[in-house]
């Protein structure tokens, strides 16, 4: 198990300007535009193998629909996080699975992500390095997130114990199967356009101007407020919809995360919002269940959500006539 949950953890540095972040052959990234074409060339042929939290097997079904229903650009399939050994050095093959990357000036700061890669192999056809496609910043459970605090101060922060500890223990506010098909929507769409995206502002003017009438449902988690130094959270009981109402004059609802789930399975329309931190940073998404990411917005230095920032949103909802 262990030398899995090393090939699973294999870490790398990518900072991060989104929640989702997807690298095209068009766009910025690692290495000559002529490899990233090559990469993606490779990629379009391949079949990709989905590797999930051991808890979310007994959901199956439901991240199976939500794959299904998002997921065009290649194969895929879904396995147990242990079978992906039967895998190693074997061509034709990409894979969404967790990780985890640090940046910050000694490597102390932890990011934790669902990344898409493919394997890069040496002459021998041996493991080298991977190349990603695309990542998903995760937002793990405030007391998750300080047990795993402790890996970001060892000196073997790359071994597999994080790993058991991301598949087997943490739990993330802004993960399961309609926030992974609302993620691979966006993904899919992205790397089948292979152009160039703006990470910091991106949003779709033909589909953010429907927020005007359509209900936007938010998460009931995003009230959850930490007292960082005390190890505790608490419900901010002044974050309601009236207070919302005050920055954004359109249609709100909160839900909890079942409710949502619940609503999007049941093949409802439904934009949602997904509020991640990562760091010292936060992201505000939108997502529509049928057309994938409408909006979003990171603000840095800021750990918590506002009232003020659905305003943000508003005035990308009234620039819209303005286009």
């Amino acid at each position: 198990m262990k030398r899995l949950l090393t090939l699973v953890a294999i870490l790398y540095c990518w900072y991060a300007q989104a929640q989702v972040t997807v690298v095209t052959a068009q766009g910025p990234g690692p290495y000559s535009k002529t490899k990233r074409e090559a990469f993606m060339d490779s990629f379009r042929h391949s079949t990709t193998i989905f590797i999930l939290q051991y808890r979310d097997y007994e959901q199956l079904a439901a991240y199976e629909q939500a794959i299904k229903r998002s997921w065009t650009v290649t194969p895929y399939k879904i396995i147990r996080p242990e079978e992906l050994l039967a895998y190693e050095g074997k061509t034709g093959y990409s894979f969404f699975s967790f990780a985890a990357f640090y940046t910050g000036k000694h490597n102390t700061t932890q990011h934790l992500m669902y990344g898409l890669w493919m394997p890069m192999l040496n002459k021998k056809g041996r493991f080298k390095n991977q190349y990603f496609f695309a990542q998903i910043l995760l937002y793990p459970e405030w007391n998750k997130r300080i047990n795993m605090a402790d890996y970001s101060r060892s000196k073997h922060k790359y071994d597999a114990s994080l790993m058991n500890c991301v598949l087997d223990q943490a739990t993330f506010y802004n993960w399961n199967a309609t926030f992974l098909g609302g993620y691979l929507k966006t993904i899919d769409q992205r790397l089948k356009d292979n152009r160039k995206y703006d990470s910091w502002y991106d949003y779709s003017v033909e589909t953010i101007a429907t927020l005007k009438k359509d209900t936007l449902f938010i998460p009931a988690y995003t009230k959850i407020k930490e007292k960082i130094w005390q190890n505790a959270v608490y419900n901010d009981s002044t974050l309601t919809e009236e207070s919302i109402h005050a920055e954004y004059p359109y249609p709100v609802q909160f839900i909890t995360l079942d409710g949502l789930e619940k609503r999007v399975q049941s093949g409802l329309a439904t934009n949602y919002l997904v509020f991640t931190v990562d760091a010292s940073t936060k992201y505000i998404d939108i997502y529509s269940n049928t057309s994938g990411l409408i909006y979003n917005h990171m603000s840095l230095l800021s750990w918590t959500f506002k009232n003020k920032d659905m305003a943000h949103i508003t005035q990308a909802i009234q620039q819209v006539n303005t286009r």
